[in-house]
């Protein structure tokens, strides 16, 4: 049994220690070793805020100790930088000491996910406001007036069709990102011309350029051969370049 259980340990993702009532490292398996970055050599026999630095899960193993109820914290750590570590405390007993199991999980890279999650909807939520504003806006000056002006009522409804299709394109990277995540994305090669692709992803941003007050220019050779690639893709490499160049351009 004891065999059995040190393969365990040996081979869990998750870190576990464990604090006997002096709060001192009785036992320390290889995932915890990693998440913070010691030897069981140097962990064992030594108060775990030699080895944690973190008061507040001192004064959890405290409560558990004394209440015997389970407790849970997030381990905010500056080595590795920004590392997370979710701790679950319980009480142990054995030969009627007491002690405090400490099971250890890496949440870092959910947390980040959680955060570029949170980043990505907000900028999606933006991106989504300037074309509709825009629309909502011309369709607008259209109703009090402008309708009576042929030539100015044309180039507003130019732009709102302009940024419909924009409006559009977002719409359909969200269900590719949709698609991406659930494994059904496919790529649609045809042969492509890039200088087509340049030229549509220029049209798509000048707008956004301009407000920028940065002026897009392209030198594309006409000669340039078609390559196989799904164009609404490369578009989309494409428009992420030069608006993040449009973006931290000073």
């Amino acid at each position: 049994e004891k065999a059995q259980m040190d393969v365990i340990l040996q081979h869990m993702a998750d870190g576990i220690l464990l604090v006997d009532e002096h709060r001192r490292i009785v036992l320390v398996n290889p995932a915890a070793e990693r998440m913070l970055g010691v030897s069981q050599h140097e962990a064992l026999g030594r108060d775990h805020m030699e080895i944690t630095h973190h008061f507040d899960l001192d004064e959890r193993l405290a409560r558990v100790l004394a209440t015997g109820q389970p407790e849970s914290l997030e381990i905010r750590r500056a080595r590795p930088q920004g590392q997370i570590l979710e701790a679950r405390l319980a009480l142990a007993m054995s030969g009627g000491e007491r002690s405090v199991l400490v099971m250890l999980r890496d949440i870092t890279r959910a947390r980040q996910l959680e955060q570029m999650r949170t980043e990505f909807v907000s900028n999606v939520t933006h991106e989504l406001r300037t074309p509709l504003t825009s629309i909502q806006g011309f369709a607008e000056t259209l109703l009090e007036g402008a309708l009576d002006e042929p030539e100015t009522a044309r180039h507003f409804v130019e732009i709102m069709q302009r940024e419909s299709r924009h409006l559009a394109a977002l719409i359909d990277e969200l269900l590719d990102l949709s698609r991406v995540e659930s494994g059904k994305f496919r790529m649609r090669r045809q042969p492509t011309a890039p200088q087509k692709l340049i030229a549509e992803t220029v049209s798509r941003l000048a707008q956004k350029a301009e407000r920028a007050g940065i002026q897009l220019m392209t030198e594309v050779t006409e000669s340039l051969p078609l390559v196989s690639a799904d164009p609404d893709r490369l578009i989309q490499v494409l428009r992420n370049l030069v608006e993040n160049a449009i973006k931290y351009t000073p």
